[in-house]
């Protein structure tokens, strides 16, 4: 695998914008996304109880892997911008890296490459169960996620957001995802690939007909 903390892993990732034709990438980002979850406040809580300079210094490091690669990926969307592509960004919708500064300035300052006007993200929340997220034994997982488009045409940006947007239908019980669900809801399920290569696929055809 490709390590993106490495300077030889982000030349990679530049390389494969570069040589990309243009309007025709997708730059698809979810960074791990341990350190953001809610319930390290509580882990963090309890390891500032017990004195646990181990848990403590464990959960640092997620944050400080989260700013590296963060800092990495500001590279590669200022780039995938110049080249018309859409840009995704996933992660759960109560992660806590989606209020980091960092995320927050960057992607309030956006803009087109080429123009100069403002890029506005488009920002949706999707359930996991209504593209069959479920745990091992087969029970729905409601999986809540924001993804955030980006894209220099506007109206594609929308148009791949809301093409991903799936709200819970209500017509289901969710199981409680932990322990090895957990870890198993951290692969997309197949309707959620497909439902992204559908939306990407719009997504080229739109912008080579704005284009004609």
């Amino acid at each position: 695998d490709d390590d993106a903390t490495t300077d030889e892993g982000l030349l990679k990732a530049i390389r494969v914008i570069e040589q990309s034709d243009i309007g025709e990438l997708l730059l698809w980002i979810s960074i791990p996304c341990t350190g953001g979850c809610p319930l390290q406040d509580k882990n963090w809580a309890r390891y500032v109880r017990t004195n646990d300079t181990r848990g403590m210094a464990n959960l640092e490091a997620h944050w400080a892997l989260f700013r590296v690669l963060w800092a990495r990926v500001e590279t590669l969307i200022k780039l995938a911008l110049a080249k018309g592509a859409i840009i995704v960004i996933e992660w759960p919708s109560r992660c806590k890296y989606w209020n980091d500064p960092a995320v927050r300035k960057f992607l309030g300052a956006l803009r087109d490459p080429g123009t100069g006007t403002k890029v506005r993200p488009n920002t949706v929340i999707t359930h996991g169960c209504m593209f069959n997220a479920r745990t091992k034994a087969g029970r729905p997982i409601m999986k809540p996620w924001r993804i955030t488009a980006i894209a220099r045409e506007p109206s594609l940006g929308q148009k791949f957001a809301q093409g991903m947007r799936r709200t819970c239908d209500g017509q289901h019980e969710h199981a409680s995802c932990r322990g090895k669900d957990l870890k198993r809801s951290e692969h997309y399920p197949p309707g959620f690939v497909q439902a992204v290569h559908k939306c990407f696929a719009d997504y080229v055809i739109g912008l080579r007909v704005l284009n004609l």
